[in-house]
């Protein structure tokens, strides 16, 4: 190939222009070591030539869904960097055509990467405005569905999560994506993280989150090919979620209808109440307004808080949380990640954890073993998996405790609903 050529990267995708010189009348292909190119040099003009984009490394970003549980800002920093891909794809006057959470890859260095450039089909897809705004629509589905995956705090939301979730929700809109384009899009999310060191503490995290997945997947597989080699039978994995069907812009009448007849309905309703019954209304908000009405019956007990089992930081420990990996819940055995953060330090720390296990509804506290993390030198945090046996109970929440180099207490994992009652 010309030494003088100008190779342009973009991740999964290598373009290379060729100078001036003409090298035939009709397309060829020349294969290499590797992944097949498309020479599609032309007696009249010289247009790119594409290496053909199959990434094997990383893990599907269905998957990735599936086990882990993201927060609003590691959510927004996964759309951007996935907005990204698709805008360097685009600039690269290339389209996929057949996009899905199963062709996005992610690497736990943090890169995504777009695989399988559509079915039945020469590399690359020719961006035609068909191809972009399918491209389009099908990246709005996959924000969609990594903002339904994303937790809600039980607390009302701060200004940064209520604009973290309207961001995402911005980006899920595939009219508003086309309008601001991928690439802006993109770089609203990871603005709307905060400031440079929150977005890339958000990175980190997320780094962390892929890398215990992609290790739980790996030791899974590897229990499983062990023990059907054996005779001992295969380990049981939860099933597939199914894949929302590609993205189509829905019609408008459906989306305005229902909230206009629910709104006429409720002002009919309010209307009769009135004219029938506004003598006992006025009466009530009188007896209201006067103290004079009856105390409310007391309802079922909430679960209590928790007690202090810690500070949030100590010593060289900044930071501790627990997330599960694949759902907890009671009368089961929980999977879940535990992630420490140090302060920067010269030599290997030694963080020792263990689980503690309380019944907001009864009186059951008990302690689990967990393990011992080391952060090297240079790094500032670490992560570990491990298993924990839930018994069954009505209220149970799991919280991670360190007791060396200091005792710190985590954020609570609670395994019940938000609404649950003693």
């Amino acid at each position: 190939m010309d030494a003088d050529a100008d190779v342009r990267d973009y991740d999964d995708l290598v373009v290379i222009d060729e100078g001036p010189e003409i090298l035939g009348d009709e397309p060829e292909i020349v294969v290499e070591d590797g992944p097949e190119i498309l020479d599609l040099t032309t007696d009249t003009a010289t247009l790119p030539v594409w290496r053909a984009s199959r990434p094997r490394d990383g893990i599907p970003l269905h998957r990735f869904l599936d086990r882990a549980k993201l927060s609003l800002p590691e959510a927004a920093s996964l759309a951007s960097l996935f907005l990204e891909a698709v805008a360097a794809m685009h600039e690269s006057g290339c389209g996929h055509g057949a996009l899905d959470s199963r062709s996005v890859r992610i690497v736990p260095d943090g890169t995504v990467r777009l695989a399988e450039w559509g079915p039945d089909t020469e590399f690359p897809v020719g961006l035609t405005d068909e191809v972009r705004r399918a491209d389009v629509r099908a990246a709005a589905a996959i924000i969609e569905e990594i903002t339904k995956c994303a937790g809600r705090p039980a607390r009302p939301l701060t200004e940064t999560e209520d604009r973290l979730l309207t961001r995402l929700t911005s980006a899920s809109d595939p009219s508003s994506l086309r309008r601001r384009g991928a690439r802006r899009a993109g770089r609203g999310l990871d603005i709307a993280v905060g400031r440079s060191e929150q977005r890339e503490a958000a990175r980190l995290r997320l780094m962390g989150l892929i890398k215990a997945v992609a290790g739980y997947d790996a030791a899974t597989a590897a229990s499983t090919v062990g023990r059907s080699g054996t005779g001992g039978g295969t380990t049981s994995t939860p099933p597939p979620r199914r894949l929302p069907p590609p993205a189509r812009r829905p019609p408008l009448w459906p989306r305005l209808w229902k909230p206009l007849a629910i709104a006429t309905a409720a002002l009919v309703i309010i209307g009769v109440e009135i004219h029938l019954f506004g003598d006992d209304v006025k009466r009530n908000v009188k007896a209201l307004l006067n103290g004079d009405a009856n105390a409310a019956p007391a309802g079922p007990s909430r679960p209590a808080p928790l007690p202090d089992l810690g500070p949030p930081t100590a010593g060289p420990i900044t930071h501790l949380e627990l997330r599960p990996l694949d759902g907890c819940r009671p009368d089961a055995t929980c999977n879940a990640v535990v992630q420490v953060a140090v302060a920067p330090h010269d030599v290997p720390v030694d963080v020792a954890w263990r689980f503690e296990l309380l019944d907001r509804c009864g009186t059951l506290r008990e302690e689990r073993p967990g393990g011992v993390l080391t952060v090297p030198p240079g790094k500032d945090r670490a992560v570990q998996t491990a298993s924990v046996a839930i018994p069954a109970g009505r209220a149970l929440t799991l919280v991670p405790v360190t007791t060396a180099p200091a005792r710190v207490a985590g954020p609570a994992m609670p395994l019940f609903p938000p609404d649950r009652t003693c």
